[in-house]
């Protein structure tokens, strides 16, 4: 029921006004019947009428009272929804206002009614879908945090009482937060609600973690101040102590107080400063200080502040203020100081250059060995000092990776070149880290600079030996291999992936796999001949054997190896070797045995003759026709057979053949039996190494003589061309392997000794040569390397002809990237790369495609190195059936009257001093151009760039 307010000021509900309305109506009945009765005596006509209008004015009366109470009721109840509204309103305009996150909770079910804008914020998820998940879904999953412990703390919400526990909570973005929660039930009109305040703690969290890694000896602290309050009254000196001061002070709430027993407390050194500060306070000086406490047998040290309470006067009549342990916060800074100090030994004893900078990203210290390099004091290295020490190439990029990381506070790293204090250039890899305080606040950098000098010419060294080894093992057609024969892991070079079909960057080899690979009607050989070797009864591991391809068929492979690691019984660990293709040797094998076997086999007689007449091999035509053996022929000599030539005549006939005469002739042969048989003989002069013979093929003739013409031509045209055939794959073989062994062996090794003999004399005497001494030392060493830069690039043409090709479909862009990634990371630096790629697959050969870019983005960025932003496009577009690439640079260009002179070998435009090389890589270009079956061509104009074009017929 509604309350009404009476005059009394007293507040009566609606049921205590009927009743004393109820009372006033009987009453009124009873006395005023009475009353009547006496006013008109016995006139009951006059008694009924006035009884009437008594009636009437009871109703309007009790009309009036209801009017009113149902008003004030109405009134009453908008005035309760009002203030119900507007307290609503209140409640959550207070809770929007928060910076806490806070959610609303049903008690029972958990579900989520209200979250406010900081909640938002905290998970990364709209209020709707706040509002719509479990608890479970913005919570880490595994145990505790989960629904249904969530549920537990919700229902163990207390009204009045915080239940304060921590929690992980999982953002949108999947990360974990760790969260401290305050849960209370409260009640809003009839219904209870429970309330969740969140606090986000993972800098809590973070510090903590920090602190238990650094201080081994102390356990888990946290990161909350333990601070009591207390009050003065100055008239009474009555003293009042918190619950937490007492536990500070190691008291009990029963004992008494008062100053005297305050100042006890406080440590003997510290009693006086205590009482001068106390008294200064109530002067107006502030009262924060930090002194020591003796409780029993302990010493703490505590931090108060307070402030005097004035009466309206203005007269100090108490002090209010707060206890706080420190104990624990300045036993960390006396840690914190013995730890900088051992920071700053370590510091200056690194061999790193350490420093640190400030938020505008001036240096503000250096370790000792900063000042060991860059010489000067402490001061002068301080501010943008280091900046007017880094090499004029390095500078501009340096100091914007360095701004750009102080602008975004993110670490950065880089590698670049700073001047010595002795005038030299060195090589440092920097390492950049933001600092920030306790607050989050941007303190400046910390670092620290590694000289890497000799780190990157060693590594600059061994870029140098892989891409020459990558280079000799596609020239040979070899893959590397490297076995764990304990586990049967196997390392693999890129070629070696290759020269099977599959893509080197997604390739995966094992014992296991390996031997799967192997024909079954090879498998059983090569494992028994891996097994002898690995037992010793061989002494070299090498095997032929067939390998399964990606594409479905079989090449042929000769593995070569040998084992490298064994353990301490002996057991072979690791092994090492080569595959080499010989696919093609194998069909060239094949080739020949097949040859061989028409020559066996053909009707045809065949010699070969040494220069003194003496046959080295007959076919079986001839013994056949002879009647002799052919291991009895191989004992005798031409004028055995061929009663027309004796000797002498053999030889003039063998000095003729190789000056180019006499290739056919007739003449007579007797066999066994005496008959003599006419033969027509052909003869060629043939050279085999360093051994000289006569190839003769015979014919009998007698039957022949009438034989058609045009068959005859036919036969000789085909074993002309046999034989030219195999003498020149022969002789071509044998030229390619003595121009290689030449150039690999007697070239290098003494340019190998010039460069190495030149290096020592100008380490171990380069003080005591003069400054000409010097020069010519530089000249020679100079020399060399151009000398053996020439010598591989000779190399690199004579095998382009022998390098095989497999045509696949290429990726055009990640070759690109590849190769520009073996260019030095100054050219890289130096050049801007783009690309304009109509068509971005090619069907060709890789390598060669590679060898072609690789030779033309370096001829670009030579012939572009005094342009004043060097720029390299590379591009592609389809025309008709073939693909054209072209690589375009802005350099000085050429006239294109020297176009066709260009792509020659040894033919170079400019002098050497003026831009190096060999002269070879163009020509290098176009003969691998050639291999592909395409063309290269240019198109230039003096101080216009130039563009090479390479066409490839797809």
């Amino acid at each position: 029921m509604t309350d009404i307010e009476v005059v009394a000021g007293r507040r009566i509900s609606a049921w205590q006004v009927v009743l004393l309305y109820a009372l006033f109506g009987v009453l009124w009945i009873l006395g005023s019947d009475q009353l009547l009765l006496r006013l008109v005596g016995g006139d009951f006509a006059t008694l009924a009428r006035l009884q009437t209008y008594k009636g009437w004015f009871f109703i309007g009366v009790t009309a009036l009272a209801l009017y009113w109470l149902v008003n004030r009721a109405v009134a009453e109840a908008r005035e309760a929804e009002r203030l119900l509204q507007q307290t609503e309103y209140s409640f959550r305009a207070m809770l929007e206002g928060m910076r806490d996150p806070v959610f609303i909770h049903e008690p029972e079910s958990g579900r989520i009614l209200y979250v406010n804008g900081a909640t938002t914020e905290l998970y990364g998820y709209s209020r709707e879908h706040l509002c719509s998940a479990e608890v479970g879904d913005l919570s880490a999953g595994e145990e505790p945090f989960t629904q249904a412990r969530a549920l537990e703390w919700i229902h163990r919400a207390q009204p009045g009482k915080g239940l304060l526990f921590e929690w992980r909570g999982r953002h949108r973005d999947g990360h974990l937060m760790w969260l401290e929660i305050n849960l209370s039930r409260v009640q809003v009109g009839a219904e209870e609600y429970v309330l969740a305040a969140v606090r986000n703690i993972d800098e809590r969290k973070r510090i903590e973690a920090e602190l238990r890694r650094s201080e081994d000896n102390y356990r888990q602290a946290q990161s909350v101040a333990k601070i009591g309050s207390w009050r003065v009254d100055i008239p009474s000196g009555l003293l009042e102590w918190s619950d937490e001061t007492y536990r500070i002070f190691g008291r009990s709430p029963d004992q008494p107080l008062s100053l005297d027993v305050f100042y006890e407390a406080v440590h003997p050194d510290d009693r006086d400063r205590v009482r001068a500060a106390s008294e200064a306070a109530l002067e107006g000086v502030p009262y924060d200080i930090e002194h020591r406490i003796v409780t029993g047998d302990e010493v703490k040290w505590v931090r108060e502040v307070a402030e005097i309470v004035s009466d309206e006067q203005g007269q100090a009549v108490g002090r209010i203020g707060t206890v706080q342990d420190i104990t624990e916060r300045r036993v960390l800074e006396d840690a914190q100081r013995q730890l900088l100090a051992h920071l700053d030994s370590v510091a200056n004893a690194s061999p790193a250059l350490l420093w640190t900078s400030a938020p505008d990203g001036g240096l503000d210290w250096v370790n000792r060995r900063w000042l060991e390099f860059c010489g000067g004091s402490f001061e002068e290295q301080l501010g943008d000092a280091w900046i007017d020490r880094i090499h004029p190439l390095d500078s501009e990029f340096s100091v914007r990776t360095y701004q750009e990381a102080m602008a975004l506070r993110r670490p950065y790293s880089m590698e670049y070149r700073l001047k010595r204090a002795d005038g030299t250039y060195r090589w440092l890899l920097e390492r950049g880290m933001p600092r920030l305080n306790a607050d989050g606040a941007f303190l400046g950098f910390i670092g620290s600079s590694l000289d890497i000098t000799r780190e990157r010419e060693v590594q600059e060294a061994l870029w140098t030996s892989e891409e020459r080894l990558r280079l000799a093992l596609d020239a040979a057609h070899q893959g590397l291999y490297d076995t764990d024969m304990t586990t049967g892991a196997v390392t693999v070079s890129p070629q070696y992936a290759s020269m099977l079909g599959y893509d080197p960057l997604g390739f995966e080899e094992t014992h296991e796999s390996w031997l799967s690979r192997v024909h079954s009607d090879d498998r059983a050989r090569v494992i028994d001949t891996h097994r002898r070797y690995l037992s010793g009864e061989l002494g070299d591991y090498r095997v032929e054997y067939r390998m399964a391809t990606r594409d479905g068929g079989w090449k042929w492979i000769m593995s070569v190896g040998g084992i490298v690691e064994r353990d301490a019984e002996g057991c072979a660990t690791r092994m090492i070797g080569t595959h080499t293709d010989i696919d093609a040797l194998k069909r060239t094998e094949a080739e020949l045995e097949r040859f061989r076997f028409i020559i066996e086999n053909a009707g045809q007689e065949m010699y070969l003759v040494r220069p003194d007449g003496s046959f080295f091999y007959v076919n079986q035509a001839v013994a056949n026709n002879l009647g002799y053996s052919q291991g009895e022929l191989m004992t005798m000599s031409v004028p055995d057979i061929d009663p027309m030539i004796d000797s002498g005549a053999f030889r003039a006939h063998f000095e003729a053949l190789k000056a180019g005469d006499l290739p056919r002739f007739e003449t007579v042969h007797v066999s066994r039996s005496g008959r003599q048989v006419p033969k027509e003989v052909k003869s060629v002069y043939l050279r085999m190494g360093d051994e000289e013979y006569v190839c003769g093929f015979a014919q009998d003739i007698t039957e022949r003589k009438q034989a058609d013409e045009a068959l005859f031509a036919l036969n000789a045209d085909l074993e002309r061309r046999v034989i030219e055939r195999t003498a020149q794959l022969e002789a071509a073989n044998k030229e390619l392997e003595a121009f290689s062994y030449s150039v690999s062996h007697d070239l290098k090794a003494p340019l190998r000794g010039i460069a190495g003999y030149s290096q020592l004399l100008q380490e171990s005497c380069g003080e005591r040569l003069n400054e000409d001494e010097r020069a010519f030392v530089a000249h020679i060493r100079r020399g060399a390397g151009q000398m053996h830069e020439l010598i591989e690039d000779l190399l690199a043409y004579s095998r382009e002809d022998r390098r095989h090709t497999e045509r696949h479909d290429v990726e055009l862009r990640p070759l690109i990237e590849s190769v520009i990634g073996l260019l030095s990371d100054e050219d890289r630096r130096r050049c801007r790369f783009e690309y304009d790629l109509a068509v971005t697959n090619v069907r060709t050969d890789r390598d060669g495609l590679g060898l072609i870019l690789r030779n033309l983005c370096e001829n670009a960025i030579k012939f572009s190195k005094d342009a004043g932003d060097p720029r390299i496009v590379i591009g592609s577009c389809r025309r008709d059936d073939k693909v054209l690439i072209w690589v375009e640079d802005n350099g000085i260009g050429f006239d294109m009257k020297y176009h066709d002179k260009i792509f020659d070998i040894f033919q170079r435009l400019h002098h050497a001093e003026t831009y190096a090389g060999t002269g070879v890589g163009l020509a290098l270009v176009s003969k691998a151009a050639q291999r592909l079956g395409g063309r290269v061509w240019a198109e230039s104009a003096p101080g216009d760039g130039a563009r090479f074009f390479v066409e490839l017929p797809q």
